[in-house]
């Protein structure tokens, strides 16, 4: 059976009333490492704009129009951030 979001919640809500305050910031700790270390992850894992224009540019050829490259790939870059 599927539980609906208030479901979880209330669930959640629930079991965390049980805690005691020092198990209630133990987790709240756990939590926040885990968050803080998944943040780090990601920002280590990603490439910025100018990184993937880069790559892509180091990928794409057109020789005979200069400039081309850097504009449409900026562009394709630009529809992507706003999906």
């Amino acid at each position: 059976m599927k539980e609906t979001l208030k479901e979880v919640r209330k669930s959640f809500e629930e079991i965390w009333s049980t805690l005691t305050k020092e198990q209630s910031k133990y987790l709240k700790d756990y939590i926040n490492r885990q968050r803080e270390g998944a943040i780090k992850w990601q920002q280590q894992n990603s490439y910025s704009k100018e990184e993937v224009i880069k790559i892509l540019e180091s990928l794409v050829e057109h020789p005979t129009k200069p400039g081309y490259k850097r504009r449409d790939i900026v562009k394709f870059i630009e529809q992507f951030k706003k999906k």
